[in-house]
């Protein structure tokens, strides 16, 4: 019985594969989420995003996909989420090298990011809350760098703060890609 369901599961697969290819062309595709990596499942939102949102629906609907058509309000929320979360997956990108240093790019990312929130806080219809989550979130977590350049005001020494350390500020001021570029985004 297994057997013949994921033989069933393929070529559904297949003909839905073919059908898009049809459609969006050979070289076109939905990349694949990783379940241990968020940014993967962020590409793969981007590019069903990237779509043509009434073409896309006409081909799930002819290939006996209707429960998986999204009507306009569910698209804009899924634009919207591309449109706050990439932010997040460039600074991913550029702080987790392995055979650079980066420490130099979390102070001028965090800052960055912060101020995308405040933006996304008056742009947002539908995600407002997430917007807000996200920069509690931020604020919290990265708290140290925050009262370091004066955006929060604690009681406590910054280097007692998770990343008070002020080895953020000193690598960012060296580092000739930020210099102060980063002080200016508050």
């Amino acid at each position: 019985m297994m057997m013949k369901m994921n033989w069933e599961t393929a070529a559904c697969g297949r003909k839905l594969k073919e059908a898009f290819e049809a459609e969006y062309g050979a070289n076109r595709s939905i990349p694949s989420a990783v379940s241990t990596r968020w940014n993967t499942t962020l590409r793969l939102v981007e590019a069903v995003t990237d779509l043509d949102p009434q073409s896309l629906n006409s081909l799930l609907e002819a290939q006996g996909h209707k429960g998986l058509c999204l009507s306009a309000r569910e698209w804009c929320q899924l634009k919207e989420l591309v449109d706050i979360l990439a932010p997040f997956l460039q600074a991913t990108d550029l702080t987790q090298g392995e055979k650079v240093v980066t420490v130099s790019a979390a102070l001028p990312c965090v800052l960055s990011l912060n101020s995308h929130l405040i933006h996304m806080l008056n742009a947002s219809r539908h995600l407002v809350g997430l917007v807000k989550a996200l920069q509690k979130s931020l604020q919290r977590r990265f708290q140290g760098m925050f009262a370091n350049v004066r955006m929060d005001e604690t009681a406590q020494p910054p280097v007692e703060l998770p990343f008070g350390d002020m080895v953020y500020m000193l690598s960012a001021l060296l580092d000739p890609s930020f210099c102060l570029f980063w002080s200016r985004v508050r």
